[in-house]
């Protein structure tokens, strides 16, 4: 082949590369590429079309609501500073199933920004239920709210989407930053939080943004924080009412 199998290894085995996007380094197409990984005995062990379990899927479609990305290679990707690795090794923990070697920081990916700042990047493997949830939530590269999202939150969700964009004001109150959504967007995420959840948040304004608020006078926030409570690891407590 004309191909070396170190060149193959340093993508996919190096830097976790998906195969999607191992091919696409390499310029040949994924069939092509797993011919020359059979002949060079490298094992595939991304299993691209096995079912998400509920707590795969829930942590997903968090993530699709906060920080997370879900990219062209149907994969999750997820980064965190320094300061809050043990919250993305608890989601790598959630997750182990679709990562590649997962096991500590060593599957993670390290970077150094300025003045000596370092983030870790967290990915999965390409799947094709991870797609399905990204035709859901994207249009082209731009993130979406669908009009079903109270089909899709679990308490769990609803976890990882406040841990990611949300956190505490005030000792009894909470909020949900959700500045790149429209008002039609914010105005699905609070009624499915009222309707669903039966919490009582509100859409404030901050500046040019609509953020989702819950207050303390009505018990919002309280009851926000029992219903995500058991899946807050206790890294993240810091955001809940004590």
């Amino acid at each position: 082949a004309d191909i070396s199998k170190s060149e193959i290894e340093s993508l996919y085995i190096d830097k976790t590369l998906t195969l999607e996007e191992t091919a696409s380094e390499l310029g040949i197409s994924v069939t092509g590429l797993r011919s020359i990984m059979k002949f060079y005995e490298i094992q595939i062990d991304r299993l691209s079309q096995f079912s998400l379990t509920d707590e795969e899927f829930a942590v997903i479609v968090g993530s699709a609501l906060g920080d997370g990305y879900l990219n062209e290679f149907s994969g999750l990707e997820i980064s965190h500073s320094e300061k809050q690795l043990d919250y993305l090794l608890y989601k790598q923990t959630l997750l182990s199933r679709l990562i590649k070697g997962s096991g500590g920081i060593g599957s993670l990916r390290k970077r150094k920004h300025k003045n000596d700042v370092y983030s870790y990047r967290l990915r999965t493997f390409g799947n094709t239920n991870i797609t399905k949830i990204r035709d859901v939530f994207y249009r082209g590269k731009t993130k979406i709210i669908p009009k079903n999202i109270a089909s899709l939150v679990s308490p769990l969700s609803l976890a990882i989407w406040y841990m990611d964009d949300g956190g505490k004001r005030g000792k009894t109150r909470g909020r949900i930053a959700t500045c790149c959504f429209s008002i039609e967007e914010v105005t699905t995420l609070n009624t499915m939080l009222n309707e669903k959840f039966n919490i009582q948040s509100v859409i404030t304004t901050e500046g040019k943004y609509n953020t989702i608020s819950f207050p303390s006078r009505n018990g919002a926030f309280k009851k926000f924080c029992d219903v995500i409570s058991p899946y807050v690891p206790e890294c993240m407590t810091y955001k809940l009412i004590p």
